[in-house]
């Protein structure tokens, strides 16, 4: 009996702040409207070392004990930023008629205690009649009070502003929206990819691919859009938009959310495993069901997690783009074909479960390792070994575990390359799942219920019965001599 419990859990990745000041001088321009204020970013993030398709494996919030320092260099983003005048953008879709003419792929990049990029820009100035401080002694030579609004992604890409193309990019961030191009800002997004002859198949483990981020208003990021929601997402205060010249020791803040979904979770808790013993019940528990004897051993084999298929064709995708003003997916048109396989040569596996090229012992009535119980355990003890997908309202996987329980018996032989004399029975199991949406910035655990049900006997003794019982014949007659007078003459 095998049965899969997925569980959703929103991801814990909303990063803490940077909060380095930048000195001015001249405090005077804080109040004064028409100085020029330069335009400063205010974020947090952590990966270093980048590609020509962005940084490989997972990026995580700043942590000093990890290494992922903040004042290191090589922490990277990218900036559009459009100038929309004296008019205020309320939905994605007023972003139609505008371009990013402010800033187009600014790369921002943290340098000597400050987010830095060149050409440094300038908030325009304007004059707002409700707010004194910022009107100048000459109103008539001043035009409205004017708007811009900033969208960011990570890790930054180079490309040739024109096409939004980087150079010889097959993977990961493959391209950005054109710098004439009007409307959202978007990335377009690949998996790493391998080919061989017609057959392209995708590795999509995190460590190897481009943790796509996107940024959202630093201090007031509450949400964003179910992948693929018809009904985009208003701007509102979720988004650095309609910004309005700040003083010089604001700062456009960014607080960046993860644009994929993921499978697993980073402390390796994202694949776990339980035992269900003599379970009667169609549903599985989130813990074990019964008692698993101290003679009987549950260990793993390998897991193999691969594209499923619903209705003839893969649900996920290998492709897609990103739009940075909506946080939604359009899934791109080529099926994901992956097979990833976890088993003792995976990094980080957890020696209580699986097997290994040494086999168990069984020595004082218990066995040399735990193996799978009745208490839910991971399969893996750190990360690196999780899945990214690309966000689409249906998924379909396919799981297959390979296990083997042993039990020991005295009675018994000892199997060839084993050490102690037991059963041995290994099983191989395949089941699909369907998940009902993935969505961006959630990692999704799954939960594998091995199902074991105990050999039981049952006996009786029935009532002898008559031979002629029932079946419609005689007795039989067995004829022997019988002694007669002799015939005369005999």
């Amino acid at each position: 009996m095998k049965r899969y419990l997925f569980i959703a859990a929103t991801a814990a990745m909303t990063l803490a702040g940077c909060t380095e000041q930048v000195d001015f001088t001249q405090e005077s321009l804080q109040s004064k409207n028409d100085a020029p204020i330069a335009v400063q970013f205010g974020t947090y993030m952590g990966k270093t070392g980048t590609t020509r398709a962005g940084a490989t494996g997972g990026i995580v919030n700043y942590d000093a004990t990890s290494g992922n320092k903040l004042g290191s260099t090589g922490y990277e983003f990218g900036v559009f930023a459009y100038n929309t005048g004296t008019s205020t953008l309320t939905d994605a879709t007023a972003f139609e008629t505008y371009k990013p003419d402010f800033m187009y792929n600014q790369k921002v990049e943290y340098s000597s205690s400050a987010w830095t990029y060149t050409p440094l820009k300038y908030w325009p100035n304007g004059t707002d009649a409700a707010n004194s401080a910022n009107t100048p002694s000459n109103t008539a030579s001043q035009s409205g009070r004017q708007y811009l609004s900033f969208f960011a992604y990570a890790p930054y890409v180079a490309v040739t502003a024109s096409s939004g193309v980087p150079s010889e990019a097959t993977e990961g961030i493959t391209a950005l929206t054109g710098n004439a191009a009007t409307g959202d800002p978007k990335v377009t997004y690949k998996f790493k990819n391998t080919t061989t002859g017609d057959v392209t198949t995708y590795d999509i483990t995190a460590a190897n691919n481009v943790d796509l981020l996107w940024g959202m208003n630093g201090s007031k990021s509450t949400g964003y859009n179910v992948a693929n929601s018809s009904t985009k997402e208003a701007l509102g205060s979720n988004y650095n938009v309609n910004l309005t010249k700040q003083t010089t020791e604001e700062k456009v803040n960014f607080a960046f959310k993860h644009a994929l979904a993921k499978l697993g979770a980073s402390d390796g808790s994202g694949i776990q495993v339980v035992a269900d013993i003599d379970a009667n019940s169609s549903t599985p528990a989130t813990a074990g069901i019964g008692t698993k004897p101290d003679a009987t051993l549950i260990t793993l084999n390998s897991i193999t997690i691969k594209n499923g298929e619903s209705g003839g064709s893969s649900t996920l995708k290998a492709d897609g783009v990103f739009d940075l003003a909506t946080g939604e997916w359009t899934a791109g048109s080529t099926a994901l074909t992956f097979s990833t396989t976890y088993n003792s040569s995976t990094t980080g596996y957890n020696t209580n479960l699986w097997e290994t090229s040494t086999a168990p012992t069984y020595t004082s009535d218990k066995w040399s390792m735990g193996g799978v119980t009745t208490v839910v355990q991971s399969v893996l003890t750190s990360g690196g070994n999780e899945l990214y997908f690309i966000p689409v309202s249906d998924a379909s996987l396919e799981v297959t575990v390979q296990y083997t329980v042993r039990t020991y018996d005295a009675n018994l032989a000892t199997p060839s390359g084993e050490s102690a004399t037991c059963s041995k029975v290994m099983q191989t199991i395949t089941n699909s799942v369907d998940i009902s949406a993935l969505e961006p910035n959630k990692y999704y655990k799954i939960i594998i219920h091995l199902g074991l049900t105990s050999v039981k006997f049952a006996a009786s003794v029935s009532d002898w019965e008559d031979a002629t019982s029932g079946s419609g014949s005689s007795a039989t007659v067995i004829w022997l001599p019988s002694n007669v007078v002799p015939s005369s003459g005999s």
